[in-house]
């Protein structure tokens, strides 16, 4: 593209010394060195940043949205013609770097992975099998069956799961608990046997609100699973071999962290205890690994399958149906019990969703719509606000923000990113957590914009005073422009992730994947209504000719079942044929 923009250009009399007059810098026609670009590819932003496993389309469209470094240490994309890009995919493939997982059939060229990628799945393998029948965290029987005892509403399956945590000996093991199983109420029985016997027992995970959860639940000191990684030195960590560690909402760890973690603890001595459930969303970087240690171990893997937080029948074989992959059988349930709309456009999606939400909120059942798109969130939110104000619920006066947003006294808001500096008067431990949500008590409004601030009570941690620098758009520690609060009329899937309301309220369309709609339907006791909409034509408009799109149920059950887990590296190596080099197997001896 770039070699057809000069030719045209030199044909009207415009050459690169003309452009160098105009912009007075030399133009740069070097390419960066291959190991400049692979090192790019291979790192944590590269190739495998959110699944392991990648093709040569995945690669090539890496490489076009690539940026590298120029001389002065800022970013640039790579402006190059189309076959020397692929030249570059396929000198990469051909790399030390990478490591070929699938051979090609047909049209599809294949599957790879990067060495990094794979090493840091066969380290998490490596460790696990290590770690068996190590006698980290074992319990005397009888202690715990005095901690059950003390846990009288367990029911058999929580009994058996307590039993497995606590008397297995492994340094590393998982549990499978289902949405509404009662994961938190399992581990406080857990916590009581490994307290009774002298061990000291932490807990962490991905979101703030959620180790929030699991510190109230269980009665344990909970933090971030990147504040314990930020504790790497082992003589400085907390963990200690009279430690367990208690993830919650394991399936959202990523495999570069679940690695770390695995580290921490075999430096430390310290036991590690993953549950979490396979079927709902995963890391948002490269993940999976969890589910594969659950799946590949299934005999020593406790599992919680009965859901005690939907009451609903209908609902209840939904979701079974969903997380089988029956998608057509979770539909015509839903349907059948009044929980499935369609909704024909945009204005009828935001109609329906904001009457049957304000509906439940004048009944009581308060609880937020759940969408995947940004847009549509950011309207329902306004509405919703709208909707208050009219009503006299929260303040006229309103206190702008960027994007858009607006607050006023008596709003719900919910914490995007977390903040250890904000914190109650005196109480540095209650510091604002990602998902946390509060309502707004006072807007302190300043003639001078930086120093304005906006008070929140926030549900179990107390009353914060956020500045603006916080609440408006910001640049966070990654480099992301972020804002530190919103409106919590309208959640993503991933937010409402472990929460628990009467009803839920969703939408999802043909971009939705199986773990989002199986999360939407599992928030609410008593119904959890699901709203069908097109997805987004990204050519609408441009008047080109279209083949006639399935009817709506039918192509959302198409993306649906076609939307699972995806194979992780270490998976699809186990695959090869006899004879290929093989990963580590993950077949424990016991």
């Amino acid at each position: 593209m770039l070699d057809g923009w000069w030719e045209r250009a030199r044909a009207h009399g415009f050459t690169p010394d003309d452009l160098s007059s105009i912009t007075q810098q030399s133009p740069d026609r070097s390419q960066p060195a291959d190991t400049t670009v692979f090192g790019v590819l291979t790192g944590s932003d590269g190739v495998c940043a959110t699944t392991s496993v990648f093709g040569r389309n995945e690669l090539l469209h890496g490489l076009a949205h690539l940026g590298i470094p120029d001389a002065n240490g800022e970013v640039q994309p790579l402006a190059m013609a189309a076959s020397d890009l692929q030249a570059l995919a396929d000198r990469f493939l051909a790399s030390p770097h990478v490591r070929q997982l699938t051979e090609p059939e047909g049209r599809d060229d294949g599957q790879f992975t990067t060495v990094a990628a794979l090493a840091v799945q066969e380290g998490i393998v490596a460790r696990y099998i290590e770690g068996l029948c190590s006698r980290h965290g074992e319990v005397d029987p009888e202690v715990v069956a005095g901690a059950i005892a003390r846990h009288p509403k367990l029911s058999a399956e929580q009994r058996c799961l307590v039993r497995s945590f606590c008397l297995s000996g492994d340094q590393l093991q998982c549990a499978i608990g289902r949405a509404g199983a009662g994961k938190t109420t399992t581990m406080a029985a857990a916590v009581d046997a490994w307290q009774q016997a002298g061990f000291k027992v932490l807990g962490a995970a991905v979101k703030g609100e959620a180790a929030r959860t699991l510190a109230s639940a269980a009665g344990i000191t909970c933090e971030t699973v990147a504040w314990h990684l930020a504790h790497t030195d082992p003589t400085s960590s907390p963990l200690d071999a009279r430690t367990v560690l208690i993830v919650d909402e394991a399936s959202t760890i990523s495999d570069t962290d679940l690695d770390r973690l695995g580290w921490l603890t075999e430096q430390t001595g310290a036991t590690l205890r993953l549950i979490g459930d396979p079927a709902q969303h995963g890391a948002v970087a490269a993940g999976g690994m969890f589910r594969v240690l659950c799946e590949h171990d299934a005999g020593t893997t406790p599992e919680l399958t009965e859901s005690h937080r939907l009451q609903h029948p209908a609902d209840r074989l939904a979701v079974d149906a969903l997380r089988e992959g029956r998608i057509a059988e979770a539909l015509d349930a839903l349907q059948g019990a009044g929980h499935l709309h369609i909704a024909r456009d945009d204005l009828d999606i935001y109609t329906a969703m904001l009457s049957h939400w304000w509906n439940a909120h004048q009944a009581g059942d308060h609880h937020p719509m759940v969408d995947r798109r940004n847009t549509t969130r950011h309207q329902l939110n306004r509405l919703a606000h709208r909707l208050l104000q009219a009503n006299g619920e929260v303040g006229a006066a309103e206190l702008k923000a960027t994007g858009g947003r607006a607050f006023s006294v008596g709003d719900r808001i919910t914490a995007r990113t977390p903040a250890r500096h904000l914190h109650p008067d005196d109480d540095p431990a209650s510091y604002v957590r990602n998902g946390a949500t509060g309502t707004v008590t006072a807007l302190h409004e300043r003639h001078d914009r930086t120093a304005e601030a906006i008070t929140v009570d926030f549900d179990d941690l107390g009353t914060i005073k956020l500045p603006r620098s916080f609440f408006d758009e910001h640049q966070g520690p990654d480099g992301r422009r972020i804002v530190g609060i919103d409106l919590a009329y309208s959640l993503t899937s991933y937010a409402v992730q472990g929460a628990t309301f009467d009803t839920s309220t969703s939408r999802i369309d043909e971009g939705a994947n199986r773990p989002e709609a199986y999360v939407d339907t599992t928030r609410g006791r008593h119904a959890n209504h699901l709203y069908l909409t097109r997805a987004t034509d990204p050519l609408d408009g441009e008047h080109l000719p279209k083949a006639p799109p399935l009817p709506l149920t039918a192509s959302i059950t198409d993306r649906l079942a076609r939307s699972g887990p995806q194979p992780t590296a270490w998976e699809l190596l186990q695959e090869r044929p006899h004879g290929a080099p093989e990963a580590p197997s993950l077949e424990p001896e016991r």
